[in-house]
């Protein structure tokens, strides 16, 4: 979740100087994104197939601080690869934006900002739950694997779709 809404502090820093504007005005740099975007989520949706067998849950310092790491780094790299994310902060953020209020860097970065906080606080919630049920999960074999498949088929679904689909 932390990742993400890095991912999404990227866009409004992108969005604050400009760059979302020069990138959605472009198609091959639209297109660049929206495929790397897409082949990352294939690539983290064949990784899950591989490693979602139900085996044995490694517990530890070293795997848990490692899993955070990789977790934070896959969602800044979906959020930072998603189009839809700076078009959405360039479509979205001006009609609050007051040129006559002074600087509209300013206003973007600060109204950017606080969305990426109000996401914070309610994504993480959404992690939070999930975490909760996770732990009722844990224990049971086939429910991991289960639970491993269905992520690694949401991640090759959304690839597909991002790569595939019209927008």
């Amino acid at each position: 979740m932390l990742g993400v809404e890095a991912g999404a502090l990227l866009h409004v820093a992108a969005a604050t100087v400009g760059i979302s504007a020069l990138v959605a005005t472009s198609p091959v740099a639209l297109l660049t994104i929206k495929l790397g975007g897409a082949a990352y989520l294939l690539a983290l949706g064949i990784a899950a197939l591989r490693r979602h067998d139900g085996g044995p849950v490694t517990d530890g310092a070293a795997a848990s601080a490692c899993s955070a790491a990789l977790l934070f780094r896959q969602g800044l790299l979906v959020d930072a690869l998603n189009p839809k994310t700076a078009i959405f902060f360039l479509a979205f953020l001006p009609q609050f934006i007051d040129p006559a209020a002074g600087s509209v860097a300013a206003q973007t970065a600060i109204l950017g900002s606080v969305f990426v906080g109000l996401a914070t606080l309610s994504d993480g919630a959404y992690a939070l739950a999930a975490g909760a049920i996770a732990e009722r999960v844990r224990g049971s074999r086939p429910a991991r694997r289960h639970l491993g498949r269905a992520s690694a088929a949401a991640y090759l679904g959304l690839g597909a779709f991002i790569a595939f689909g019209s927008a």
